[in-house]
């Protein structure tokens, strides 16, 4: 599974297309942790955990409304989406300011490995957790071949 295209704005600017070639899907065609956003290079922080049956999927999402969050696979790319209220900052004053709270998209190459019928998402205690079963075809033992 490969990270291939990150966005997060703070504004409704559109998204920039998604290109696709051989090594992957992204801003550029790149396969690959390519951080990219508006106005700079951060993501949502990411962590994937393989187990003996799954991929499991947290991405950190503290203060984040869970009824605006979306989880959707199309094709073999798994994309997480959030949509920020575009009025909740707009009375605030932050004398300072260290955490983003914005529009976001995370999308991940599944390389055919997971079981798209059986993911399954929650959010609890700010973290969005995603799991993706493994396909029988993923769950095979590694051949280890001989250097010769």
């Amino acid at each position: 599974m490969n990270t291939t295209h990150n966005t997060e704005t703070t504004s409704n600017n559109a998204h920039p297309p998604r290109v696709c070639s051989p090594r992957g899907c992204g801003p550029r065609g790149d396969a690959g942790p390519r951080f990219w956003g508006y106005g700079g290079y951060f993501a949502r922080p990411v962590n994937i955990e393989e187990t003996a049956d799954a991929y499991v999927l947290s991405l950190y999402a503290a203060g984040l409304d869970k009824s605006r969050l979306r989880v959707s696979v199309q094709g073999d790319v798994l994309a997480i989406r959030y949509e920020a209220s575009q009025d909740g900052d707009i009375t605030r004053k932050f004398t300072r300011r260290e955490q983003r709270h914005g529009s976001f998209e995370r999308e991940f190459a599944l390389n055919g490995k997971v079981q798209i019928d059986a993911i399954a998402a929650s959010y609890s205690e700010g973290t969005l957790t995603v799991r993706l079963p493994k396909t029988p075809e993923a769950m095979l033992p590694e051949h280890q071949v001989p250097v010769q």
